[in-house]
């Protein structure tokens, strides 16, 4: 886990756990994870924390993130190209890390209106406004997943927004 945070986008329940069942092993003791589960998340499974921790032991950990890393690459590239051809009156935000795109749609959008729209066409997305402290405030835009989105359903999915937000 020192190895430049690769662990920090994974549960750190199921991290604090695994390291839980570590010391325990250690300590020659029975850890302490059935009153953590059920006071905690009550989801992190002794499998889950087992799998984790062969993951960790193995390096198939960072087999897994080197190989997810370039799968996300590909996925969030198909979206900022689909958004400069389908949709280049917005502009592309975030940072290019995480599962999501930010886009700042022109003002005047109706952000509410473009995710109601898109969701009618097959096309799920949120509004950036659910997002912020002062929906109000912010210019409207939206966010859209990528994660689960192969490139050509991602190109096709920007397509539609596109002509939504153009009002087709």
């Amino acid at each position: 886990m020192s190895r430049g945070g690769r662990t920090s986008r994974l549960s750190v329940q199921a991290v604090w756990k695994t390291g839980a069942v570590a010391v325990a092993a250690v300590l020659n003791v029975q850890p302490p994870l059935a009153v953590g589960t059920k006071a905690g998340d009550g989801a992190t499974s002794t499998i889950l924390q087992a799998t984790f921790a062969q993951l960790l032991r193995s390096g198939d950990l960072d087999r897994h993130l080197r190989r997810s890393r370039r799968v996300y690459r590909v996925r969030r590239d198909a979206v900022v190209a689909a958004v400069r051809r389908w949709l280049p009156q917005a502009a592309v935000g975030g940072i290019a890390a995480g599962l999501n795109v930010v886009l700042t749609l022109p003002d005047g959008a109706d952000e509410q209106a473009v995710v109601a729209r898109a969701g009618e066409r097959g096309v799920g997305v949120y509004a950036r406004g659910w997002f912020t402290a002062d929906p109000g405030g912010a210019r409207p835009g939206l966010v859209l997943g990528y994660g689960t989105v192969p490139p050509e359903q991602a190109a096709w999915g920007v397509r539609v927004l596109g002509a939504v937000v153009a009002g087709g």
